[in-house]
């Protein structure tokens, strides 16, 4: 639980981001497997998370939500589909390029 109050706040970059929630993810299902339950430590968190998020990454979850009140289960939902919002919409080089593994050459030889 004191690993993820002190998650460091994510840089506002789809790896970023990325790399914020698998950190976020693994604590809250260490937690689980010792049997602790969301219910327990889930409205504590969730500001915490919020608090974290990039300006942009906020604005964008509220736009989604509202301003009611978030659940865990939910802000994790909301937080992966911005994730992959930002993966498709993603044009500054952050995919990894495909590299063909074989060249094929046609030319014919006279």
């Amino acid at each position: 639980m004191n690993t993820l109050l002190q998650l460091p706040s994510p840089p506002a970059t789809l790896q970023g981001l990325r790399r914020f929630y698998d950190q976020l993810e693994t604590n809250i299902r260490g937690l689980e497997s010792l049997g602790e339950l969301q219910e327990n430590y889930g409205t504590l968190l969730v500001p915490v998370i919020l608090q974290r998020l990039p300006p942009e990454t906020r604005r964008n979850l509220a736009r989604d939500h509202g301003t009611g009140s978030w659940k865990l289960n939910d802000l994790r939902r909301a937080l992966y589909r911005e994730i992959d919002i930002m993966d498709a919409g993603n044009t500054d080089g952050d995919h990894t390029e495909v590299v063909p593994t074989a060249v094929f050459f046609t030319e014919a030889r006279s």
